[in-house]
């Protein structure tokens, strides 16, 4: 009786299907590499912006602090942080709100800017 299908690799069955998994293989493992550098890329991206955040967060705080006792508010202060510089210009002041741009800068050379309108207590 003529052995069928698995048994035998004299007529060559074996070479395509073998070549078929090695393919899938490769396409998977290299689609999966792809993917794995994209989320490290992205993971870079959401630190970068978690700095940046907190940067902002920082030199605003600084900021209203050190303008509490001050009459007159400076045209630029600048502001240097463990994970970047800030430097923050006054754009108007008007009688209860002040407008400030931040311009950061991490320690990666990332930079960003953002303008922002801070609504002052009454007394200033």
């Amino acid at each position: 009786m003529k052995k069928h299908f698995f048994s035998s690799n004299q007529q060559g069955f074996f070479l395509p299907y073998i070549l078929f998994i090695i393919s899938l293989v490769f396409i998977f493992v290299s689609a999966n590499i792809k993917i794995y550098q994209n989320e490290i890329h992205m993971m870079e991206h959401l630190t970068e912006q978690i700095h940046i955040e907190n940067l902002l967060q920082m030199s605003y705080l600084k900021y209203m602090d050190q303008m509490k006792d001050v009459e007159e508010f400076p045209q630029k202060v600048f502001y240097t942080f463990p994970s970047g510089e800030v430097n923050v210009f006054l754009i108007s002041h008007k009688k209860d709100t002040v407008s400030i741009r931040y311009n950061i800068k991490t320690n990666n050379n990332k930079s960003f800017s953002i303008k922002n309108t801070i609504k002052l207590p009454i007394g200033k």
